[in-house]
């Protein structure tokens, strides 16, 4: 399907990169600022978020479970707030201080937030609260720690401290880029062990093959590419012959099978079983009958490309439309596919060895498109040191094929070893499909099954604007209720009927839901008590909802209806959830502030004291707490001339 010189080309539009981002903080003092620095990273193109709270129960210690999960991502972000909170279970350490130092241990890079200490009006952030002298000491000690020897900011507001994340992930990946895999050996070195005087098969000269065999095009369009030119074992100056040998592709005259298998003008001629067949059956089973099928031939790269547009050409996919354009979501996430597809082809076992021979195996990789599920089988089970349960961590990948596997590291199809399960596992996850399912299959093979959703919309609409108002509305609901964020979203989850956070996070993202999951989600919000009319009719016009006066109606009428408030509201600082005390001041001002003698509203009213006492916190408390007696509530600051 591709011509040679664009073979390498094609591979290109297929990038694998997504970056796993661990985002370490306490959660109750930090929410908003949690959440904010979530939906920003979330908002990356290749980057996806995991916390703590989106595991389960787990049978390990917290610090064993915090290094595997650190061990996981390639980056780790922490937010260092004044607030220790509480220890891990089987620790005297937080979960923030496991999270940080086991980062520091695996010598992941970390990005550290501390929140600002200069201004003493500003030290004291929402929803801090008072800890123990013990606690305080050891959360100080820990702030002193956070940063040594890595990127360390402080911050103040939520969306600035977003801001600032996005900023420093974004210089953490140009030097990234700047930093690729350049050894040599890298993965050959987590390859399984084959004992003495025993090579992989891709490192096998084939002896009755020749450099004529290779296909020097595509060779010369690999070479040329930056990420080669970049490695330790690649000279500038010599000619294709030599750089082929220095890379191990080629020795005494002979290709080795990698090269083959990579750059071979007619691979199948050599390895007759090198290749990919493709199937859509009519149903979920086979003997529904098949409608379609390709068989995918060529080398691996060309492989590659053509087997992940039998996939494009058969799944269904939604319009995403936005401010920024139209784009295509497919429904199983390419991301998945592609790494599924490339760990066939590069995992797969090509021949076997037999009286210390390798004899070719029979069998090619399959691919099915089933009506509910895709399954990809590649001949050979896992290596004896790997297990379906190691599958679920990092850095425990043996590759069959190093030299194969480093080929597609270098042609950008395929990330360090051991991170590609996590990005599929975390690529169905984020898309709210089931995690994939690896199996051993029959005759020897190894299955992969990605399971396809029931209904795909033909249009998902994106609005910046309807992710702001949802955002502002569960805040406030956070805020009413004296709730985390995080759990304000569950709680909405489960009341919407949709029991599934992460869909509630898409729509944080902006995407809008189809009319009746914004009916359902509404009502949610409505039941809570946590919404007004004027906001709701915002919301529902930013989600395109046509009936909008109806519903209303609908909500109104019930037992929780609006919470009515004033069309006029500027007050800038969120409520304080953990506001106590001053109840004499609060109701002193209440009763001079709706006398029925109108004169006395023309009077200023002052709460008066020294800094830092609280009168700011007094006033936000009053304007939360009766905001709904008044058409408007409006927060003047004091303009002090200079001195």
């Amino acid at each position: 399907m591709y011509p040679a010189y664009e073979v390498i080309a094609s591979c290109l539009r297929y990038n694998l990169a997504m970056t796993i981002v661990f985002l370490s903080s306490t959660s109750k003092d930090l929410s908003r600022y949690r959440e904010a620095v979530y939906r920003a990273i979330e908002g990356l193109d290749g980057f996806h978020c995991i916390r703590m709270e989106d595991f389960g129960a787990r049978d390990n210690t917290a610090e064993e479970f915090c290094r595997q999960k650190i061990a996981e991502c390639e980056l780790v972000v922490c937010l260092v707030g004044l607030c220790f909170g509480s220890p891990a279970p089987g620790s005297d350490e937080s979960y923030t201080i496991l999270e940080y130092r086991a980062a520091n241990t695996a010598s992941i890079p970390r990005l550290v937030f501390v929140s600002a200490e200069e201004d003493e009006n500003l030290r004291y952030y929402p929803g801090y609260y008072r800890e123990s002298d013990e606690k305080w000491n050891k959360q100080q000690a820990f702030r002193q720690e956070a940063g040594n020897g890595c990127i360390r900011e402080t911050f103040i507001e939520p969306d600035d401290l977003a801001r600032k994340v996005v900023a420093a992930i974004r210089n953490w990946e140009h030097r990234r880029e700047n930093h690729p895999i350049t050894q040599p050996d890298y993965f050959k070195q987590r390859a399984p062990h084959l004992g003495v005087h025993t090579q992989f098969f891709d490192n096998t000269l084939c002896l009755y093959a020749s450099l004529a065999d290779l296909d020097l095009e595509k060779v010369r369009g690999f070479l040329s590419r930056d990420l080669v030119q970049r490695q330790q074992d690649f000279h500038p100056g010599r000619s294709v012959q030599d750089q082929l040998i220095g890379l191990e592709l080629l020795r005494e005259s002979h290709p080795t099978y990698g090269a083959l298998l990579c750059f071979g003008s007619n691979l199948q001629a050599w390895l007759p079983s090198a290749s990919i067949h493709c199937f859509e059956w009519r149903g979920n089973m086979r003997h529904e009958g098949w409608s379609d099928d390709w068989d995918c031939r060529g080398d691996l790269l060309e492989q590659f490309a053509n087997c992940l547009d039998f996939l494009r050409k058969h799944l269904r996919f939604s319009r995403v439309i936005s401010s920024e354009g139209r784009k295509e979501q497919y429904e199983i996430p390419i991301e998945a596919l592609q790494e599924a597809i490339a760990n066939a082809l590069v995992h797969r076992e090509y021949a076997r060895r037999e009286n210390n021979e390798y004899v070719g195996r029979e069998g090619c990789i399959q691919v099915e498109v089933y009506r509910n599920r895709i399954e990809i089988k590649s001949p050979g089970l896992l290596p004896p040191q790997m297990t379906i349960e190691a599958l679920e961590t990092i850095d425990t990948t043996h590759p069959r094929n190093p030299l194969i596997a480093r080929i597609f590291y270098l042609c950008g199809l395929v990330e360090r070893a051991g991170s590609g399960i996590q990005r599929m596992r975390y690529a169905m996850e984020n898309a709210g499909l089931p995690p994939p399912r690896f199996e051993p299959g029959d005759a020897q093979t190894f299955k992969v099954v990605l399971e396809r959703p029931q209904q795909v919309p033909e249009e998902i609409l994106v609005s910046d604007e309807f992710g702001r108002l949802l955002n502002q509305g569960l805040e406030e609901i956070a805020t009413r209720e004296n709730k985390s964020l995080e759990n304000t979203i569950t709680d909405i989850s489960i009341l919407s009927g949709t029991r599934n956070p992460s869909l509630i996070q898409k729509w944080l993202n902006g995407q809008i839901p189809t009319s009746d999951q914004i009916a359902l989600l509404a009502q949610a919000c409505i039941q809570t008590g946590g919404m007004s009319e004027i906001w709701l009719r915002s919301f529902l016009k930013a989600a395109h909802y046509t009936e909008i006066d109806s519903l209303i109606a609908i909500l109104n009428s019930g037992p929780n209806s609006f919470t009515k408030v004033s069309q006029i509201w500027n007050v800038p600082y969120r409520r304080n959830p953990f506001f106590t005390g001053r109840e004499a001041i609060l109701q002193d001002l209440h009763r001079m502030l709706t006398v029925v003698d109108t004169a006395a509203l023309t009077q200023s009213l002052a709460i008066s004291g020294l800094g830092g006492i609280g009168k700011t916190q007094t006033a936000v408390e009053y304007a939360y707490r009766y905001r709904n007696e008044y058409r408007a509530v409006l927060w003047a600051k004091p303009i002090r001339p200079r001195p």
